[in-house]
Protein backbone atom coordinates (compact mmCIF):
# COMPACT_ATOMS: atom_id res chain seq x y z
CA UNK A 1 0.00 0.00 0.00
CA UNK A 2 2.62 2.04 1.06
CA UNK A 3 4.51 1.95 -2.61
CA UNK A 4 1.06 2.60 -4.26
CA UNK A 5 0.85 5.82 -2.51
CA UNK A 6 4.34 6.58 -3.34
CA UNK A 7 3.55 6.01 -6.94
CA UNK A 8 0.40 8.09 -6.92
CA UNK A 9 2.48 11.14 -5.27
CA UNK A 10 4.61 11.13 -7.39
CA UNK A 11 3.07 11.15 -10.20
CA UNK A 12 1.07 14.19 -8.86
CA UNK A 13 4.91 15.85 -8.54
CA UNK A 14 5.91 15.32 -11.81
CA UNK A 15 2.98 17.14 -13.15
CA UNK A 16 4.55 20.36 -11.63
CA UNK A 17 4.55 22.78 -14.52
CA UNK A 18 2.71 20.42 -17.07
CA UNK A 19 -0.54 22.32 -18.45
CA UNK A 20 -4.23 20.49 -17.15
CA UNK A 21 -3.76 17.86 -20.27
CA UNK A 22 -0.88 16.71 -18.73
CA UNK A 23 -2.11 15.74 -15.43
CA UNK A 24 -5.10 13.83 -16.87
CA UNK A 25 -3.41 11.83 -19.22
CA UNK A 26 -0.78 10.56 -16.62
CA UNK A 27 -3.68 10.15 -13.98
CA UNK A 28 -5.25 7.71 -16.59
CA UNK A 29 -2.21 4.78 -16.24
CA UNK A 30 -3.38 2.76 -13.10
CA UNK A 31 -2.72 -0.39 -11.77
CA UNK A 32 -4.95 -3.13 -14.07
CA UNK A 33 -5.16 -5.77 -11.54
CA UNK A 34 -9.05 -5.59 -11.39
CA UNK A 35 -9.29 -6.30 -15.18
CA UNK A 36 -8.11 -9.86 -14.65
CA UNK A 37 -5.38 -9.80 -17.46
CA UNK A 38 -3.79 -13.61 -18.70
CA UNK A 39 -0.37 -12.75 -19.60
CA UNK A 40 0.11 -12.00 -23.02
CA UNK A 41 -2.35 -9.16 -22.19
CA UNK A 42 -0.30 -7.60 -19.18
CA UNK A 43 2.56 -7.79 -21.42
CA UNK A 44 0.92 -6.06 -24.43
CA UNK A 45 -0.62 -3.45 -22.18
CA UNK A 46 2.79 -3.00 -20.73
CA UNK A 47 4.41 -2.31 -23.85
CA UNK A 48 1.28 -0.02 -24.87
CA UNK A 49 1.82 2.09 -21.94
CA UNK A 50 5.33 2.41 -21.63
CA UNK A 51 5.23 3.35 -25.25
CA UNK A 52 2.52 5.56 -24.81
CA UNK A 53 4.56 7.50 -21.93
CA UNK A 54 7.41 7.45 -24.25
CA UNK A 55 5.45 9.84 -27.03
CA UNK A 56 3.99 11.71 -24.04
CA UNK A 57 7.22 12.95 -22.52
CA UNK A 58 8.68 13.52 -26.57
CA UNK A 59 5.87 15.64 -26.54
CA UNK A 60 6.23 17.50 -23.65
CA UNK A 61 9.94 18.18 -24.19
CA UNK A 62 9.18 19.95 -28.10
CA UNK A 63 9.71 23.49 -26.91
CA UNK A 64 8.41 23.91 -30.82
CA UNK A 65 5.03 23.22 -30.40
CA UNK A 66 2.69 25.49 -29.23
CA UNK A 67 0.08 24.70 -26.07
CA UNK A 68 -2.71 24.32 -28.45
CA UNK A 69 -0.54 22.03 -30.77
CA UNK A 70 1.14 20.03 -28.07
CA UNK A 71 -2.41 19.22 -26.64
CA UNK A 72 -3.45 18.08 -30.19
CA UNK A 73 -0.66 15.46 -30.07
CA UNK A 74 -1.27 14.11 -26.79
CA UNK A 75 -4.97 13.57 -27.16
CA UNK A 76 -4.05 11.79 -30.46
CA UNK A 77 -1.63 9.72 -28.46
CA UNK A 78 -3.93 9.07 -26.08
CA UNK A 79 -6.69 8.25 -28.79
CA UNK A 80 -4.35 5.98 -30.47
CA UNK A 81 -3.02 4.25 -26.79
CA UNK A 82 -7.53 3.31 -25.79
CA UNK A 83 -7.52 1.92 -29.72
CA UNK A 84 -4.69 -0.76 -29.51
CA UNK A 85 -5.79 -1.56 -26.02
CA UNK A 86 -9.23 -1.67 -27.33
CA UNK A 87 -7.79 -4.70 -29.33
CA UNK A 88 -5.93 -6.23 -26.62
CA UNK A 89 -9.15 -6.82 -24.27
CA UNK A 90 -12.40 -7.77 -24.80
CA UNK A 91 -15.12 -6.12 -23.81
CA UNK A 92 -15.86 -6.08 -20.82
CA UNK A 93 -12.36 -5.64 -20.18
CA UNK A 94 -12.22 -2.91 -21.68
CA UNK A 95 -15.75 -1.41 -20.40
CA UNK A 96 -13.70 -2.02 -17.00
CA UNK A 97 -10.44 -0.14 -18.14
CA UNK A 98 -12.46 3.08 -19.55
CA UNK A 99 -14.37 2.92 -16.12
CA UNK A 100 -10.98 3.16 -14.32
CA UNK A 101 -9.39 6.11 -16.27
CA UNK A 102 -12.27 8.00 -16.23
CA UNK A 103 -12.32 7.77 -12.14
CA UNK A 104 -9.06 8.39 -12.49
CA UNK A 105 -8.79 11.73 -14.38
CA UNK A 106 -11.90 12.98 -11.74
CA UNK A 107 -9.43 12.38 -9.18
CA UNK A 108 -6.91 14.22 -11.21
CA UNK A 109 -9.55 17.25 -11.54
CA UNK A 110 -10.35 17.20 -7.89
CA UNK A 111 -7.08 17.45 -6.69
CA UNK A 112 -6.43 20.37 -8.98
CA UNK A 113 -9.52 22.19 -8.28
CA UNK A 114 -8.05 21.45 -4.13
CA UNK A 115 -5.18 22.61 -4.90
CA UNK A 116 -6.61 25.99 -6.63
CA UNK A 117 -8.81 26.50 -3.96
CA UNK A 118 -5.94 26.80 -1.23
CA UNK A 119 -3.83 29.14 -4.19
CA UNK A 120 -1.09 26.20 -3.99
CA UNK A 121 -0.70 22.78 -5.56
CA UNK A 122 -0.76 20.45 -2.84
CA UNK A 123 2.37 18.88 -4.59
CA UNK A 124 4.32 21.46 -5.19
CA UNK A 125 7.99 21.43 -3.59
CA UNK A 126 8.53 24.24 -1.79
CA UNK A 127 12.03 25.09 -2.90
CA UNK A 128 12.51 28.24 -1.11
CA UNK A 129 10.94 26.79 2.42
CA UNK A 130 13.32 24.30 2.10
CA UNK A 131 16.28 25.89 1.43
CA UNK A 132 16.79 24.97 -1.87
CA UNK A 133 18.04 27.12 -4.98
CA UNK A 134 16.35 27.37 -8.27
CA UNK A 135 18.46 24.35 -10.00
CA UNK A 136 17.56 22.24 -7.51
CA UNK A 137 14.40 22.46 -7.46
CA UNK A 138 14.28 22.20 -11.48
CA UNK A 139 16.67 18.79 -10.94
CA UNK A 140 14.86 17.26 -8.08
CA UNK A 141 11.55 17.97 -10.72
CA UNK A 142 13.83 16.03 -13.09
CA UNK A 143 14.57 13.00 -10.92
CA UNK A 144 11.20 12.36 -9.49
CA UNK A 145 10.11 12.55 -13.30
CA UNK A 146 12.68 10.10 -14.53
CA UNK A 147 11.46 7.83 -12.11
CA UNK A 148 8.01 8.27 -12.82
CA UNK A 149 8.10 7.29 -16.18
CA UNK A 150 10.81 4.53 -15.07
CA UNK A 151 8.34 2.96 -12.29
CA UNK A 152 5.07 3.20 -15.01
CA UNK A 153 6.84 1.28 -17.41
CA UNK A 154 7.03 -1.83 -14.65
CA UNK A 155 3.49 -2.17 -14.57
CA UNK A 156 2.33 -6.04 -15.65
CA UNK A 157 5.15 -7.72 -14.10
CA UNK A 158 4.55 -10.20 -12.05
CA UNK A 159 4.78 -9.23 -8.38
CA UNK A 160 8.59 -10.39 -6.93
CA UNK A 161 9.65 -9.06 -10.19
CA UNK A 162 7.95 -5.58 -9.49
CA UNK A 163 8.66 -5.44 -5.93
CA UNK A 164 12.49 -5.81 -6.60
CA UNK A 165 12.74 -3.44 -9.69
CA UNK A 166 10.76 -0.71 -7.85
CA UNK A 167 13.26 -1.38 -4.62
CA UNK A 168 15.80 -0.74 -7.54
CA UNK A 169 14.40 2.21 -8.83
CA UNK A 170 13.23 3.68 -5.44
CA UNK A 171 17.19 3.24 -4.01
CA UNK A 172 18.66 4.83 -7.56
CA UNK A 173 16.56 8.15 -6.94
CA UNK A 174 17.26 8.41 -3.22
CA UNK A 175 20.56 8.53 -4.28
CA UNK A 176 20.30 11.26 -6.78
CA UNK A 177 18.76 13.10 -4.86
CA UNK A 178 21.23 13.26 -2.16
CA UNK A 179 23.42 14.01 -4.55
CA UNK A 180 21.89 16.49 -6.07
CA UNK A 181 20.83 18.34 -2.83
CA UNK A 182 23.30 17.38 0.04
CA UNK A 183 22.74 15.59 3.24
CA UNK A 184 21.12 18.43 4.89
CA UNK A 185 18.46 20.13 2.22
CA UNK A 186 17.63 15.87 1.48
CA UNK A 187 17.45 15.96 5.10
CA UNK A 188 14.90 18.58 4.69
CA UNK A 189 13.46 16.77 1.64
CA UNK A 190 12.82 13.20 3.24
CA UNK A 191 10.78 14.85 6.22
CA UNK A 192 8.63 17.00 4.15
CA UNK A 193 7.82 14.11 1.34
CA UNK A 194 7.04 11.82 4.60
CA UNK A 195 4.74 14.77 6.00
CA UNK A 196 2.86 14.73 2.27
CA UNK A 197 2.35 10.83 2.46
CA UNK A 198 0.74 11.10 5.48
CA UNK A 199 -1.88 14.24 4.27
CA UNK A 200 -2.02 11.73 1.42
CA UNK A 201 -2.94 8.85 3.27
CA UNK A 202 -5.59 10.84 5.66
CA UNK A 203 -7.23 12.38 2.65
CA UNK A 204 -7.82 9.01 1.22
CA UNK A 205 -9.44 7.56 4.42
CA UNK A 206 -11.58 10.73 4.25
CA UNK A 207 -12.29 9.96 0.77
CA UNK A 208 -13.26 6.68 0.95
CA UNK A 209 -15.59 7.55 4.09
CA UNK A 210 -17.57 10.05 2.50
CA UNK A 211 -17.65 8.28 -1.36
CA UNK A 212 -16.78 4.61 -0.48
CA UNK A 213 -18.46 3.38 -3.62
CA UNK A 214 -16.28 5.69 -6.24
CA UNK A 215 -13.33 3.04 -4.98
CA UNK A 216 -15.30 0.01 -6.29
Amino acid sequence: MKKILLLMILAAAVHTGYAQDSVKTKAKIRPNADLKLNEKQSQALQDINKSYMQGTQEVRRNRDLSKEEQKAKLDALQAERSGKIKEVLDAEQYAKWQQNREQATARADHYKHRAGKKGKRMHEVPVKELGLTDSQGEELKAINKEYMTKAMALKGLDKDEKRTKMKALKDERQEKIKSALGEDNYGKYEAWEKERMKGFRDGMKERKKKAPATNQ
